[in-house]
Order: C-alpha cells, then structure tokens, then sequence
C-alpha cells in the first residue's frame, strides 16, 4: 500500500490527501513572512498565488498569460536583485505547479544558500524527490527539518509515508507511533492512525 502525504493549507487549516510536507516550516528572521508557525500549524498553499487557483493550475498544456506575466515580474525582480529570496521562493513554486521541477530545485537550493535552516524549502524539495520517486533524497530533505525543528509532527508523518513508499514497514510504523505518543491531538496524529489501520486491514 502506497499512501500520498498531504498538504495543509496556510491559514484554513486543512489537511488535503495528496503531499503532506509541501511548503511546511518555520518563520525565519528577516526572510519569507508569508509562513509562520507560531500562528498553529502555518503552511505555505503554492496554489494561493497561482492564476485560476479556484480550479485551474498551470500545466504544460494551458499556462495562462497571467502566469506568464507573474513569472516575468519574478525574473525581472530576481534580476534586479539577486538576493530577493522571497521572490525566488514564490518564483519556484510557480514552476513547481507548471512542472519546471529543475528550475524549482534550482531556486530552492538558491534560497538554501543563504538560510540552510529554512525548513519551508527543505520540505519543497523534499516534496519534489518525492514526486519523483526519488525517496532517499526526500527523507535526507526531511530529516534536515527535524534536525533543525525536532519533533515537527509534519516531518514524523511524512517520514512514515515515505518509509512506507520504500516498502520499509517497520520504519513507517516507527515515525508514526511516535506522532501519535507524542502529538496525541494533532490532525497528522490521527491521518498516521489511519495510515496504521488501512495497513493492517491490507495485510490480513
């Protein structure tokens, strides 16, 4: 059994079935004041800013000319001011929903290059590995934001979805019994116990 993390939208918090650690993490000083955690469980929606976020996301085969011009207001910002992190961020995960997973890496690892405690974008590129099946590489992304936030109830849950990917059910069971010991209460607590139970019922 595969399962899909999720993400949990900024603000309205609410817990979709699809990535889990897309856009997550904690304010950093002076940087993107877009994602704050102290404000409950704050995470980034990439979808908030795109044109058409009511239903209609970029894609490879309809990129609207708002996009296009959004984008070019991003690279000309960039341009202007290469240590622009928050455009950089906002530029990567636009071309993250159009597919441009490289150029989002890029910028990433950009913004990274200034702030390598920016758990927001260490769980975007996670969510990228992800995507790509790359899941050695999303749980090193993953356990970084542990390292530098231990016990984020976001990390443990996603850490079993992604042991759970690489066929490591022990592994899965490990991070998620430790999000329900130790975030009892909490959303993912209770999406791990699901995960638990749905893989029981699969082994019987």
């Amino acid at each position: 059994m595969k399962l899909k993390p999720v993400i949990i939208y900024l603000g309205a918090f609410v817990l979709v079935v699809v990535l889990i650690f897309l856009f997550s993490g904690k304010e950093n000083e002076g940087m993107d004041k877009s994602v704050n955690p102290h404000e409950g469980i704050a995470m980034d929606n990439p979808h908030a800013n795109l044109p058409g976020a009511q239903g209609e996301a970029p894609s490879k085969a309809n990129v609207s000319e708002k996009y296009k011009q959004r984008v070019a207001e991003l690279r000309n910002k960039i341009k202007e001011n290469p240590d622009d992190t928050l455009s950089m961020k906002e530029l990567g995960n636009f071309q993250y929903m159009a597919h441009q997973t490289d150029e989002s890496l890029e910028l990433y690892n950009k913004i990274l290059t200034y702030d390598p405690h920016r758990t927001d974008i260490l769980f975007s590129i996670g969510v990228i590995y992800y995507n790509k099946g790359d899941y050695d590489q999303a749980e090193e992304m993953v356990k970084k934001v542990l390292a530098y936030d231990q016990g984020n109830s976001v990390a443990l849950f996603n850490l079993g979805t992604i042991m759970n990917a690489k066929g490591d059910r022990d592994g899965a069971l490990k991070y998620w019994k430790q999000l329900i010991n130790d975030h009892p209460n909490t959303q993912e607590a209770f999406l791990a116990q699901t995960a638990i139970k749905k893989m029981d019922d699969g082994n019987k």
